[in-house]
């Protein structure tokens, strides 16, 4: 796997949920979205992003997406990064 490549991939889509209101977030709960990306090197990577509550009592959501190349390595230990979200839509240490 080109990790600079899968890297770049998976930032991406971890933005594009950090973008997203809480409220959607909310919706996604106890989901898992499963994505296949053509990088432009021509390597297929599968992307999932998992949605689940961080901490109940203060209602923040933790978002993790991971992204691998279903090599033997790396789809036993993908690359991954996460982000949690507050109700008011900040992100907790950004």
């Amino acid at each position: 796997m080109n990790t600079t490549e899968a890297l770049q991939i998976l930032r991406e889509e971890l933005r594009t949920y950090e973008q997203r209101p809480y409220h959607d977030l909310t919706t996604l709960v106890g989901q898992v979205i499963h994505k296949d990306r053509l990088a432009p090197s021509g390597t297929n990577y599968q992307i999932d992003a998992q949605f689940m509550w961080d901490d109940a009592r203060l209602h923040t959501i933790r978002v993790i997406v991971a992204i691998d190349d279903s090599s033997l390595r790396y789809s036993v230990l993908p690359m991954s990064e996460d982000f949690i979200m507050k109700p008011d839509g900040s992100l907790v240490g950004k």
